[in-house]
């Protein structure tokens, strides 16, 4: 019944990944996962799919998996109750045999915090759920996220920093040009949405 919500996460144990971290939607990322934590999260969002899916094939969406696996990624700490952190969807997964994994994700859509909570006996793990945000405010966080990256690369000396500005414009401006990053709200819709949460 859920699919006739409109905007509406689907009812995952939606796990937080709190490290820091620039992402942007759409743009896919690796991590390796080592933290006995971090292996707990992994091992669950992915048990519920295909084993070939955990033992590194790219994950393809057809009639037995309709949708990627997913969990709260919370990239701008501290993680708290108002802050931003994004849904990623896990493209491709390696779970070796002692538990470590490799992934690539693709964050899809930024929230704002509402709740989290540790799990207990989990060694730190946290669960949560948030707020969709707005497709303005989503653009908002992107170009902090992009003013942010170019100045961490004039200040590392990669091009003279009064000329940072320029590069930020630029960078404004693709924004800009291609509607922000047409993936924050395919029906246009600027509410924000509930990511629900369901306890495993």
């Amino acid at each position: 019944m859920y699919d006739k919500v409109p905007n509406t996460f689907p009812l995952f144990c939606l796990l937080i990944k709190d490290m820091p971290g620039n992402v942007r939607i759409g743009e896919e990322f690796g991590l390796h996962f080592f933290e006995p934590r971090y292996r707990l999260l992994i091992s669950e969002v992915m048990a519920p799919f295909p084993v070939n899916f955990r033992r590194g094939d790219p994950i393809q969406l057809d009639s037995r998996v309709r949708e990627f696996p997913k969990f709260i990624y919370g990239h701008s700490p501290p993680l708290q109750p108002g802050a931003p952190a994004c849904i990623v969807e896990v493209r491709q997964c390696l779970i070796n045999p002692n538990g470590t994994a490799d992934v690539f994700l693709c964050p899809t859509s930024y929230i704002w915090m509402e709740q989290l909570w540790e799990r207990p006996n989990s060694g730190a793990l946290y669960e949560g759920r948030g707020i969709r945000m707005t497709s303005p405010s989503s653009r908002a966080l992107e170009r902090q996220t992009m003013e942010a990256e170019a100045r961490r690369i004039a200040e590392q000396g990669m091009f003279p920093v009064g000329d940072h500005t320029e590069i930020v414009q630029a960078l404004l401006q693709h924004l800009s040009d291609h509607g922000g990053n047409g993936h924050f709200d395919e029906e246009g819709n600027d509410e924000e949405e509930d990511a629900e949460h369901v306890m495993s």
